[in-house]
């Protein structure tokens, strides 16, 4: 008997068509499996560029150095699964792998003890603090160009910082209203489409994105790629590295870097239509956020914190 899910059974269904429903379901599972390994390959091979390191075979120093830096904004669980993405690099390549390192292991260890599963809380982005970072990223460049494009379309998208790097062009429709992206959003492994409308002034995402993209000579494929002193237009970027730029461009603009990363492009937006007056239902709706009850909680409430707080009887002193 076949359930595809709790609530639904095939069972009545002929058995040749429960199995290609099953294969059809565990062909999306290996995809999406595979785009979490290059995910994660591609921020180990950016961050060893970075420091000079050698990726294929990476030393324990190396790996030891990595963990260090990703404990700073991952969770345990997230950084174990980058170091099971760079072991298969390794068996792939028919290398030895110093990811079983005892030191790598005690790391590890001490991580999961210390760290746990959690997170630092990020800083919303709202629409002061991107107007900031924006202006002053050195659109000369083409990694400026770039960087700009990724920041105005992740927090216009309100995507997470993984999905906004899977966006390839062929998921993109340009039309005389806005742009139409169709985007699989790996953590509900779902399809769905969102529209963005042009800004009239220098902080429109589709403005922005057309020009990186003209000036990269991207025409298929990833849309957001790594690029080089030289000017060279690498591979897709990892999620990590939306952090990155977020980071590096919050520091320029003279914010405090470490409240900042990927998921402040998020919950930037989402302040920000919320202060704009837009109910939660259509925040919702272009978020994909499953229910209104997640956004009120974790988004709304946090706000509310602040400004319907009785402290600030204080002032009546």
């Amino acid at each position: 008997m076949f359930m595809l899910s709790n609530e639904i059974n095939l069972s009545a269904m002929p058995q040749a068509d429960q199995e290609r429903i099953a294969s059809i379901l565990e062909n999306a599972k290996a995809a999406n499996t595979k785009l979490a390994y290059e995910s994660d390959w591609n921020n180990f091979k950016q961050f060893c560029s970075k420091f000079n390191y050698l990726p294929l075979p990476a030393s324990e120093a190396t790996l030891i150095h990595f963990i260090s830096e990703e404990s700073k904004t991952c969770k345990h669980s997230t950084i174990k699964r980058k170091i099971s993405s760079i072991s298969k690099a390794h068996k792939m390549a028919k290398l030895m792998s110093n990811t079983t390192h005892p030191i790598v292991e005690e790391l590890m260890d001490s991580i999961a003890r210390t760290k746990g599963n959690h997170s630092t809380s990020k800083k919303a982005m709202v629409l002061d603090d991107l107007k900031r970072i924006i202006d002053v990223i050195d659109t000369s460049t083409l990694q400026g160009k770039r960087d700009k494009a990724l920041i105005l379309l992740g927090w216009s998208t309100a995507l997470r910082r993984g999905d906004i790097v899977s966006i390839n062009m062929e998921d993109l429709v340009f039309t005389d209203k806005g742009l139409e992206i169709d985007v699989f959003e790996q953590k509900k492994k779902k399809q769905r489409k969102i529209v963005i409308l042009p800004a009239n002034n220098n902080y429109c995402p589709i403005e922005t994105l057309l020009v990186w993209l003209k000036e990269a000579r991207i025409k298929s494929d990833s849309i957001f790629r790594a690029v080089n002193k030289a000017n060279n237009v690498g591979e897709r970027l990892s999620g990590e590295s939306v952090a990155d730029i977020v980071k590096k461009h919050a520091k320029a603009a003279g914010l405090n870097p470490e409240l900042y990363a990927g998921h402040s492009l998020r919950s930037g937006h989402i302040t920000a239509a919320h202060d704009e007056g837009f109910d939660l239902s259509t925040i919702r709706q272009h978020t994909g956020h499953s229910s209104i009850e997640i956004i009120d909680r974790h988004y709304v409430q946090t706000m509310n914190n602040y400004k319907n707080n009785t402290s600030s009887t204080l002032s009546k002193l």
